[in-house]
């Protein structure tokens, strides 16, 4: 197989994570009335106009996916086996968490949200990576799985965890409280 083909490959496995992580989060937000709040962003990634900057894989299609933008970014990436060794064993490069979590973290606070790196790898569960005092709320303890090293500190909860507690919950009161103390 050329080079090529397997970048294509690689895309358009990536942009259908895309539409399915919108549509998770969508049925999440709504509690499973619509699944069409957040959508991939045209062109995928972050984007810049003079008057506006959209950063992430997701954009706001409707009120709750809007709420949903105004705090978070949301990078989304299905990657081949190994992300989690890679996490652990290699310092920060462009293709792992680490340098995801770099970039995702860096785009966020430069338009004021908080980051959230959704991820899976083939036949494995989907992860979302949060600041590690928000995984913590999350996770109702200790996330899945923490990393602190190289200025990163990083919670990885499982999507189950996450879809366990509500919208309400995570995203109003004292999850909106701990998120805001979460450094950004």
């Amino acid at each position: 197989m050329t080079a090529k083909k397997k970048a294509n490959r690689s895309k358009s496995k990536g942009n259908a994570f895309e539409w399915v992580c919108g549509r998770m989060l969508s049925k999440w937000l709504t509690l499973g009335k619509d699944q069409s709040q957040l959508v991939p962003s045209r062109g995928s990634g972050g984007w810049k106009r003079r008057t506006v900057t959209h950063t992430g894989d997701l954009a706001a299609e409707g009120p709750n996916g809007e709420y949903f933008r105004s705090l978070f970014v949301v990078e989304c990436k299905h990657h081949k086996p190994g992300l989690l060794w890679a996490l652990l064993t290699q310092t920060p490069g462009k293709n792992n968490i680490q340098g995801w979590w770099e970039k995702l973290y860096a785009e966020a606070r430069g338009c004021g949200e908080y980051p959230m790196l959704v991820m899976r790898q083939n036949n494995r569960p989907i992860l979302i990576g949060l600041p590690l005092a928000y995984a913590r709320f999350v996770a109702r303890g200790e996330p899945f799985l923490t990393y602190s090293g190289h200025g990163i500190a990083l919670g990885l909860v499982c999507w189950d965890d996450w879809c366990r507690r509500s919208p309400d919950e995570l995203l109003h009161g004292r999850g909106l409280k701990c998120l805001q103390s979460a450094a950004v």
